[in-house]
């Protein structure tokens, strides 16, 4: 007895201890499902509610749903439509498991469209057998995944997938041996384009079970091919069948076949039509004379994945009979093709008249006459062979002035183009006055004095006087144009003339005042700017020649460095001495992203030190947080630094600090931010933006991130002392017990 006391509590103990180990892993790892799992994301449409239809029909539903969100399981045990409101928005997983016949809103459209739409993915569809799945995804507009079999004997699907417009899952494993309904199973999911030759359609009543199964979807050629091959190769194909695809999907000659064999049966079938291609001739031309030019074809109308290599045989050109100038029509035949069906489309032929070579032909004319009293003559010269000159108009004349001569032609009107010559204008010109002498008083600019300046006309030549000046004395600064109006012998003489000058009396400008630099707050090296400029004003980095003219209110995308800033010479003003401003780069890259940004300090240089868990101050501060953080863990530490040449920078007002969470601890919610100083340990009042700790400090140092650290459950550590107390006392007393009940007997 003593023997089988002991082997009892030994297994007492390994039973308690496998149930702590097992209790444990669940709450870490799901087993593979046995049951329906569906997935449903909360963020897709308004609202957290989602809708189970669940045994709809007829039978027993007996049935418990785990709702992925960490409260019990649900018994339920009256089919109908069941609703679930989650707290928190997010992803959820829902387990169905139990008793029950249908899964779907079966012909009936769901009144809540926003709870449909959260539905995104079918893990499994469990093992319950003879499941009635009509309508089990209605509307689920977000649904892309599904698994690539079914339960065991389903035999409705008919609007399973209706209107599920984002679905294109690969369900070619499917066995539907036993589905008898398929109707609007398709219905409207306008992404759907998969390979159903493998499904066996035999036991579907065609004539009510497919109606508009596939209508309005995307169905590619190829795959409604394998489609209608697949149903003509069912072994009992009934009369009468309404197969309505809708107007966008098309077949090609290889689905052709079954299709007009369906079609011989009554069927009545919508689509939109054959694939086919178009084959036109090139439309060519030549001239009067000239060799017959090489025709090919443009091809139009390839869908993807079937080309040029479909079109075989060799094209035949066959045009119309003449070689006279004018327009033939040219077709083609000869090819053809097991895919597409063959648009032939003619080209044209043009054969265009001759052209007479008029290069070598040119006015006898090179540069303007000069009035003398006699009569000056143009004419055209070289003209090819076959083309005279038929009349002149003007092309004589002794007065002076400019003119336009033209001329025209007798040619062979029969073969040939007119031959055509341009116009020529040419001049009779006045005589000149030698004004080469006459130039302004003016060489270089003024400078404002408080003085008139002023500006004259020497040297002019015997005959020629002024009469007026006009904008040639001027006192305050600016850009003035100066001219002036002359008298002369207007009977003889061309009008004498002299440029108009372009004087200037500048000011002198000083220099900007409120431009100022902004720092770079970014790992990229030109995100820098210059600000409160304009468009009155240049710049230029500190060493460079050239100045560069500033075009809005600032300057972006400059690099580190020292700028120079001046208000540039224009509208009267000199050019202004300039102001020096010096840019700084404020950021740190660490490996593939901006770890940490600081902005709100002024001309300062970041220094970011990651601090690896063998250093000993992140041993020590991890020793703090075990103190003073029950349960807490230090998980990542940074020493974050500024420097103001050599001294260390401390802000004087708050700088506002963003540390990237490191991608293994995004997910977790319960991570926490502190800073050590002076050495304490505490929490950091920082908000969490997407993948960042962003807070507000005018203290820098040592910041790092913290989390709950694993712990033995205390379900165990009872279990374990309990397991242990019975079996010491078991083994002491109990041999006591039974070595007295012995020694009696």
């Amino acid at each position: 007895m003593k023997r089988y006391f002991k082997v009892f509590s030994l297994i007492i103990l390994t039973f308690l201890l496998g149930f702590n180990f097992v209790y444990k892993e669940l709450m870490i790892v799901r087993a593979v499902p046995s049951s329906m799992v569906l997935e449903f994301d909360t963020t897709k449409s308004t609202g957290t509610t989602i809708i189970l239809p669940i045994g709809t029909l007829a039978g027993e539903t007996t049935c418990y749903i785990d709702w992925g969100d960490g409260n019990p399981m649900v018994h339920y045990t009256e089919p109908g439509l069941i609703s679930y409101e989650y707290l928190v928005e997010g992803t959820y997983q829902v387990e169905i498991s139990g008793i029950y016949d249908s899964f779907g809103y079966r012909g009936t459209i769901p009144s809540n469209l926003d709870a449909c739409s959260k539905l995104v993915k079918v893990i499994s569809f469990g093992g319950v057998e003879n499941l009635d799945l009509s309508g089990a995804f209605y509307g689920a507009i977000n649904l892309t995944e599904v698994p690539n079999e079914i339960p065991y004997q389903v035999s409705n699907l008919s609007r399973m997938f209706y209107n599920c417009s984002s679905f294109n899952s690969n369900i070619s494993g499917w066995d539907v041996s036993s589905v008898t309904d398929i109707s609007e199973m398709f219905y409207g999911a306008t992404s759907f384009d998969q390979d159903l030759s493998s499904w066996d359609f035999s036991s579907i009543t065609l004539n009510t079970g497919l109606t508009d199964a596939f209508y309005n979807t995307a169905l590619g050629v190829d795959n409604y091919d394998a489609l209608l091959n697949n149903l003509n190769s069912t072994a009992t194909i009934p009369n009468n069948v309404d197969l309505d695809m809708g107007l966008n999907t098309k077949y090609s000659l290889v689905g052709n076949t079954s299709r007009v064999a369906l079609s011989t049966k009554s069927w009545m079938i919508t689509d939109g039509g054959i694939v086919s291609v178009n084959a036109k001739v090139v439309d060519v031309s030549k001239t009067y004379g000239g060799s017959e030019p090489n025709y090919t074809i443009e091809y139009s109308g390839f869908i993807t994945g079937h080309g040029i290599e479909e079109i075989t045989g060799t094209p035949t050109f066959l045009r119309d009979i003449g070689e006279n100038a004018g327009i033939y029509t040219v077709s083609v035949s000869g090819l053809t093709s097991s895919y597409y069906e063959i648009n032939y489309q003619t080209g044209i032929l043009t054969i265009e008249k001759a052209s007479y070579d008029m290069s070598g032909v040119i006015w006898d004319y090179s540069e303007s006459f000069v009035y003398d009293g006699t009569e000056k003559t143009v004419e055209v010269t070289n003209l090819p062979s076959g083309v005279s000159v038929n009349s002149y108009n003007n092309n004589q004349k002794t007065e002076a002035g400019n003119y336009i001569a033209s001329v025209s032609f007798t040619y062979d009107t029969t073969n040939y183009n007119e031959p055509t010559f341009s116009n020529i204008i040419w001049t009779i010109l006045k005589a000149d006055y030698d004004m080469g002498n006459a130039s302004w008083n003016y060489l270089v600019p003024y400078t404002y004095d408080g003085t008139m300046k002023s500006v004259t006309l020497v040297n002019l030549p015997s005959g020629v006087g002024v009469i007026d000046y006009f904008e040639n004395e001027k006192t305050n600064p600016g850009e003035y144009i100066a001219s002036v109006s002359l008298s002369y012998d207007s009977v003889n003489y061309n009008t004498p003339s002299i440029e108009q000058l372009n004087w200037v009396i500048n000011a002198i400008q000083a220099a900007p005042t409120d431009v100022s630099g902004v720092i770079a707050t970014s790992s990229s090296s030109n995100d820098a700017r210059i600000i409160n400029v304009s468009p009155l004003m240049e710049y230029k980095e500190e060493n460079a020649l050239n100045w560069i003219s500033v075009e809005g209110i600032e300057i972006n995308n400059l690099a580190s460095g020292v700028y120079l800033v001046r208000f540039k010479e224009k509208d009267g003003f000199v050019a202004s001495p300039s102001v020096s401003i010096n840019l700084i780069r404020l950021t740190f890259n660490l490996e593939e992203g901006d770890d940490v940004i600081i902005t709100g300090v002024e001309n300062s240089v970041l220094m970011v030190n990651p601090i690896i868990d063998s250093d000993t101050i992140y041993k020590d501060i991890n020793t703090l947080v075990k103190t003073n953080f029950n349960k807490n863990a230090l998980t990542t530490l940074y020493q974050i630094g500024l420097t103001q040449g050599e001294d260390s920078y401390i802000p004087v007002s708050s700088a506002n600090v963003r540390i990237l969470i490191p991608l293994e601890l995004r997910d977790n919610e319960n991570l926490k931010l502190i800073h050590y100083q002076d050495g304490e340990v505490f929490e950091i009042d920082a908000d969490r933006v997407g993948d960042y700790f962003e807070f507000e400090t005018t203290s820098l140092g040592y910041y790092g991130m913290i989390s709950p650290s694993a712990s033995l459950s205390w379900i165990g550590i009872v279990a374990i002392i309990l397991l242990l107390v019975i079996s010491v006392f078991s083994t002491v007393f109990g041999y006591k017990y039974y070595s007295l009940k012995f020694k009696k007997k």
